[in-house]
C-alpha cells in the first residue's frame, strides 16, 4: 500500500514538474547580413510543439551612421511567405545605439500547429542594422535563411523557445506532500483496523 502511494506521489510530481519540448537554438555565427539591402530577410523553422512563446534573431549594428533605432520583427505562417495574408504577428522595436544581442518577439498569443513551418521576418528602413548569419556551420534541418526573398542553405542566428510555464512554489509542493502522507496514514489505519 505504501509503495503504491509512493509511486502515485512520484507520478504526480512528474506531471506537475513542467518540461519544455520546444527549444531551437541555432547559435553558430560565421558572418553578418545587412537587413535593408537583403530584404525580405528571415528564417524559417518547423514547430515541433504547439507551445511556442518567443522567436528571436541575433541583431548587430551593421552601419552606425544612420541613427535609425527601429527594426520590425514579424512572424509569418508558411515557408518564406512574407505576404500580408501570411502575417501572424508583428512588432516594431526601438533599440539602443550599438545594440548587439538577441531580439525576441513574443508569440505566446499565436496558436501553433505541430510540424507546420513558420518564418521569422526582420525589416529595417535604413542600412543601420544587420543579422548574424551561419554560412557553413551545422545547418538547421527544419528551415532555411531567406534574403532577397529566396531561401538559402544557410541559417540566420536564431532561436525559438517555449512559453514560460508556472512553476509550483515549494510551499505548494510541501503541502501536497503532507496531504499525500496524511492520506497514506489514513489508508494504513483503515487497513490495519480490518
Amino acid at each position: 500500500m505504501i509503495k503504491k502511494l509512493g509511486l502515485a506521489l512520484l507520478t504526480i510530481l512528474f506531471f506537475i514538474n513542467p518540461s519544455y519540448a520546444l527549444v531551437i537554438n541555432q547559435d553558430t555565427d560565421t558572418g553578418s547580413l545587412q537587413i535593408k539591402y537583403y530584404e525580405p530577410v528571415g528564417q524559417s523553422f518547423t514547430a515541433t510543439d504547439t507551445d511556442v512563446g518567443y522567436v528571436g534573431l541575433m541583431i548587430n549594428p551593421y552601419n552606425q551612421h544612420f541613427n535609425d533605432y527601429t527594426v520590425t520583427m514579424s512572424l509569418f505562417r508558411g515557408e518564406g511567405d512574407f505576404s500580408a495574408s501570411a502575417l501572424l504577428i508583428s512588432n516594431t522595436f526601438t533599440l539602443p545605439g550599438g545594440f548587439q544581442n538577441w531580439l525576441d518577439l513574443d508569440v505566446g498569443t499565436i496558436s501553433f500547429t505541430k510540424d507546420e513551418v513558420y518564418t521569422i521576418g526582420i525589416f529595417n528602413d535604413t542600412e543601420q542594422w544587420g543579422v548574424d548569419l551561419n554560412w557553413n556551420g551545422n545547418p538547421y534541418s527544419g528551415g532555411v535563411a531567406y534574403y532577397k526573398g529566396s531561401g538559402d542553405l544557410s541559417d540566420l542566428r536564431f532561436h525559438v523557445g517555449p512559453q514560460t510555464a508556472a512553476v509550483p512554489e515549494p510551499s505548494t509542493m510541501l503541502l501536497l506532500g503532507f496531504g499525500l502522507i496524511g492520506l497514506a496514514g489514513y489508508g494504513r489505519k483503515k487497513l490495519f483496523k480490518k
